[in-house]
């Protein structure tokens, strides 16, 4: 069990309130797993020839994991978060060789305790504003010096990981804008309705009446609430309905 003492504290732009909002717009703390997302962080794995690898999201509490390889925990507290550093080097990807030769993680609960981390590699995962969500990174349990092509591949990763949120956050915004497009329409449509002189209704599949009209309802002698959920044929009469032939 990960003891709940603070070690160091956060990093400055871990707070920032753009980057806070940005991170919370895009709704991907505590977001589901996604296969592809898995599947980039098990590609980091494989390419440090590492353990753990990890798609990190990071607030002003936590950093969560978004996709993970070879660790079980789903997040763990900011503070304990080597990935803050990287907020403060956007640009950059950050390697520490061996976590106990670094004053700022050797007390880190992570690595005093379990995964035990000795070395790290991070790359940042930054939205297209320039706001860091977090990182791509990788993680050994031993010390190592990690290669510098290693280093340019991780980055290249976490940016395919920040074009997969991006394009997610469009498709997104696309299906929000066309939902509130039909919802307009629909109530355009449900404010003029009523008002036609053309006689207008809506039926199910069984012809039954599920709108209708004043209009109708004046031609045919009811009131409009009365045409509702009777079937077509009880309204102008069985010789002005047609089974439809299938």
């Amino acid at each position: 069990m990960l003891s709940k003492e603070l070690i160091h504290p956060k990093q400055p732009l871990v707070d920032d309130p753009i980057r806070l909002s940005a991170v919370a717009a895009s709704g991907l703390i505590h977001s589901g797993p996604d296969p592809l997302f898995n599947e980039l962080c098990q590609l980091a794995a494989e390419m440090a020839d590492v353990p753990i690898a990890l798609v990190t999201i990071l607030d002003d509490r936590r950093q969560f994991f978004k996709a993970r390889s070879g660790l079980d925990t789903p997040e763990t507290p900011i503070e304990w978060s080597f990935c803050q550093h990287v907020l403060q080097a956007p640009d950059q990807v950050l390697v520490v060789d061996d976590a106990l030769n670094d004053e700022r993680f050797r007390n880190n609960p992570l690595v005093t305790g379990e995964p035990h981390i000795r070395a790290y590699m991070g790359a940042p995962v930054v939205n297209r504003q320039g706001q860091t969500f977090g990182t791509l990174c990788v993680i050994d349990r031993r010390p190592r010096a990690f290669a510098q092509d290693q280093a340019q591949r991780l980055a290249r990763l976490a940016k395919l990981v920040s074009a997969l949120i991006e394009g997610q956050q469009q498709s997104k915004r696309e299906l929000e804008d066309h939902q509130q497009q039909t919802a307009l329409q629909l109530q355009q449509l449900l404010i003029l309705l009523p008002h036609s002189l053309d006689l207008q209704a809506y039926t199910d599949t069984d012809a039954i009446y599920h709108y209708a009209n004043t209009a109708l309802a004046s031609a045919f002698g009811p009131g409009t609430q009365q045409l509702v959920l009777r079937h077509i044929s009880d309204i102008p009469g069985q010789a002005a309905y047609v089974e439809p032939i299938c």
